[in-house]
């Protein structure tokens, strides 16, 4: 049960425009930070600096914003026969998942393609 919630939940996820909007962002940042930075120590000095303040930011508002839209879908799956910690930490790895993997492709796709 908790692999299919985590399932329904990363696939609502990656439907969101704010899991696209963080692939985006730190593609562009880090394609800016690479072209215009020429030394590739200090760009991933930049980056790492950027990406600390931005990730939890982002990340911050995406779990809010998550949480609160759904808010429906989630009293409906406590009307199952469903652990309530087992929800919340499903929706807990699934938001971790679609963020880690939004950064990681948004931030390290244009170090391997400059």
């Amino acid at each position: 049960m908790f692999a299919k919630l985590i399932k329904y939940e990363l696939y609502d996820l990656f439907k969101s425009k704010w899991i696209v909007g963080l692939f985006l962002f730190y593609l562009l940042v880090t394609y800016v930070l690479l072209e215009l930075g020429r030394d590739f120590k200090k760009a991933l000095i930049s980056h790492n600096n950027l990406s600390l303040i931005t990730l939890t930011l982002f990340s911050l508002l995406l779990s809010t914003n998550y949480l609160y839209n759904n808010r429906n879908f989630i009293e409906f799956v406590l009307t199952q026969p469903v652990k309530r910690s087992s929800l919340f930490v499903s929706l807990v790895v699934s938001l971790s998942i679609a963020i880690a993997i939004g950064f990681s492709l948004g931030s390290f796709l244009p170090f391997y393609y400059p």
